[in-house]
């Protein structure tokens, strides 16, 4: 495997799978992005930016098992740490995904407490929870497995994603579930769910996402949100509650930045007949 680089030197740095964990718990801020793509130079390009973090995203992202082990080795070279969003709460991916080196599990579209539980169960050794043993890149390539083994339980950050109309009903009883870290919101999603507008600015969907991460932070949990790619909305979803946002994806990125160069490009050249 290709020597990780040296990080940035303005991104913070957490030095171990449970320092991750705590920072995601304890931060004001922090950022990252998402890839759902399997190239592993655009992974390694992205983890080697400033963020914090990169979502490997198994549910809506082109990345099967493999896929995923691509993406986690190219993020460890760049070096950032990596949630992987599964396709659901299969207990084989999520712990093909965790054996592959994640530092966390995000479970999408949960509804309810035992769901939750269940996955809590899927992501831990006994006796806390029923994983199975086998952590490849994990544990070092078999170098390193009784430390991992040691540190793994209190060391993996899960996160389950509050999408849905009957998660934000049984929210008091799914926050209080031994062993989840935190919630992402899926907003859209949450919002299709409740009959609302998928506008993130609409205030009866602002009233729902400030609740669900008001009782996060009363529980001292993480309070993760996506966003797109404008540089403002971190700041403002801080201000909702927010204390952890990633932002923007790989294919956005090159979109965005494809289609603001051609209209510039052509601009230029509108600019330079019309001065002939």
């Amino acid at each position: 495997m290709v020597p990780p680089h040296d990080p940035p030197s303005n991104r913070p740095q957490s030095s171990s799978y449970a320092g991750f964990r705590h920072r995601l718990r304890t931060a004001e801020m922090v950022l990252g992005t998402w890839t759902g793509t399997s190239d592993p130079m655009i992974v390694e390009a992205m983890a080697s930016s400033t963020a914090e973090f990169l979502v490997i995203d198994g549910e809506h992202g082109a990345l099967g098992r493999q896929g995923i082990l691509t993406s986690l080795i190219a993020a460890r070279a760049g070096g950032a740490r990596t949630l992987v969003r599964l396709g659901g709460d299969d207990p084989v991916h999520m712990m093909a995904a965790l054996d592959s080196g994640a530092d966390g599990i995000i479970v999408p579209r949960v509804r309810s407490a035992a769901e939750v539980v269940r996955a809590v169960d899927q992501c831990r050794y006994p006796p806390q929870g029923s994983r199975g043993f086998g952590p490849r890149q994990a544990g070092g390539y078999h170098r390193h497995e009784e430390r991992y083994l040691e540190e793994a339980n209190r060391s993996v950050t899960l996160l389950v994603q509050i999408e849905t109309a009957e998660a934000y009903a049984d929210l008091d009883e799914i926050l209080d579930v031994e062993g989840l870290d935190g919630v992402l919101v899926g907003r859209n999603d949450l919002a299709l769910s409740m009959g609302l507008s998928r506008d993130h600015e609409d205030p009866q969907l602002l009233e729902v996402v400030e609740d669900v991460l008001s009782r996060a932070r009363d529980r001292q949990m993480v309070r993760a949100i996506a966003a797109g790619i404008d540089p403002s909305a971190p700041a403002a979803l801080r201000e909702l509650g927010a204390n952890v946002v990633a932002g923007g994806a790989d294919l956005e990125f090159i979109v965005h930045g494809l289609d603001r160069y051609l209209e510039a490009a052509a601009e230029g050249l509108r600019e330079a007949r019309a001065a002939r």
